[in-house]
């Protein structure tokens, strides 16, 4: 019966001593893991926020550049309307020079001569010609700047729109999101506590009910041990 009880103390209080370390290596891992997480955690935040700063910056910056080819677009109408209405202008000159020329052409007899006043005419009309021809050419230069203008808008408020929506997740879902992920750490005061209670489990006194043993003598030992019945 002695060497009996002997075994089953010496086995249970191995299980306890196994039980207590295995117990020490999960909560090591556990605080390890907890920290691991806890880093990661603000790693990413950190990027969340470099990456939004960025994207306020890049989206300030877009529109900025809005603000600015909006008053080029402005700017370009009115040159646009300008050119145009000097268009418009150079029409009545010409109906006049051309009116004059037709009104010559009915000089009778030695009268139809090339005058000085036919080549001034015939110049004035090139001249007005060669005008409108180079200011149509400048409406066309005009035209094609403010469609690129208009493009260039098009695509600064789709950018701005894409801007303004991955802030909105990143800003306002995710970054807001991950606020309610709460890492606890684990404290090394905490472990060392625990090491230290664990250790306290498989101190001496427990290791001595072992050794008693060896002074085993019938009923001294129950009445000194009366809690190692539940051992058996």
């Amino acid at each position: 019966y002695e060497s009996f009880s002997h075994d089953n103390i010496t086995n249970a209080e191995k299980q306890r001593v196994s039980s207590c370390r295995q117990r020490e290596l999960n909560e090591h891992t556990m605080h390890q893991t907890s920290n691991d997480l806890q880093k990661q955690a603000e790693n990413v935040n950190e990027s969340f926020r470099i990456r939004i700063q960025e994207m306020i910056t890049a989206k300030t910056n877009l529109e900025e550049n809005l603000n600015q080819t909006i008053l080029e677009i402005g700017s370009m109408n009115e040159n646009v309307a300008a050119l145009k209405e000097a268009i418009r202008l150079k029409d009545s000159p010409m109906r006049v020079a051309h009116m004059r020329l037709n009104t010559r052409a009915y000089r009778p007899n030695i009268e139809l001569v090339r005058d000085p006043v036919q080549y001034g005419l015939v110049e004035e009309v090139a001249q007005i010609t060669d005008s409108v021809e180079a200011l149509t050419a400048k409406l066309n230069e005009s035209l094609n700047k403010l469609h690129n203008l208009e493009c260039n808008r098009k695509h600064l408020e789709e950018d701005i729109a894409v801007k303004t929506n991955s802030l909105n997740i990143d800003q306002s879902q995710c970054l807001r999101l991950r606020k309610t992920l709460v890492w606890r750490r684990v404290s090394q005061s905490a472990l060392k506590h625990l090491g230290t209670s664990c250790q306290d489990t498989i101190s001496t006194p427990h290791y001595s009910r072992i050794n008693d043993l060896n002074n085993f003598s019938g009923a001294n030992y129950y009445a000194n041990y009366p809690s190692y019945s539940y051992y058996v």
